[in-house]
């Protein structure tokens, strides 16, 4: 299932906002900055408004990293796909990595 910027948006606007918080909460912080990268800047601001100033801090700073690499577009519909499947059912949903591989300048992987 593709999950699209306008699903997790549509989801942010609609959720009671203590279910909003509880969830986002429990994703984890490269999850929330690969989607908030994704956004334009008031639409990252619904997603890091429920979170706590600390985990916002968090978010905003690994957000800052992840704009400079060259991240495939899977590892973004990945951690989008992540997130949605939390707001909706309220239970975690894994993370699918822990480390994110940049792609080189050709498009490969820089090994």
């Amino acid at each position: 299932m593709k999950t699209s910027t306008n699903t997790l948006l549509n989801l942010l606007r609609s959720l009671p906002p203590v279910h909003l918080q509880n969830n986002l909460m429990g994703c984890t912080d490269r999850d929330l900055a690969m989607c908030a990268v994704l956004l334009e800047s008031r639409d990252e601001a619904l997603l890091l408004a429920p979170l706590s100033p600390r985990k916002r801090l968090r978010v905003q700073e690994e957000a800052a990293l992840i704009a400079r690499r060259r991240i495939p577009p899977e590892h973004f519909q990945g951690s989008l796909e992540l997130v949605e499947r939390r707001l909706r059912s309220g239970r975690p949903a894994g993370s699918v990595r822990s480390y994110l591989r940049p792609k080189g300048r050709d498009g490969g992987n820089t090994d």
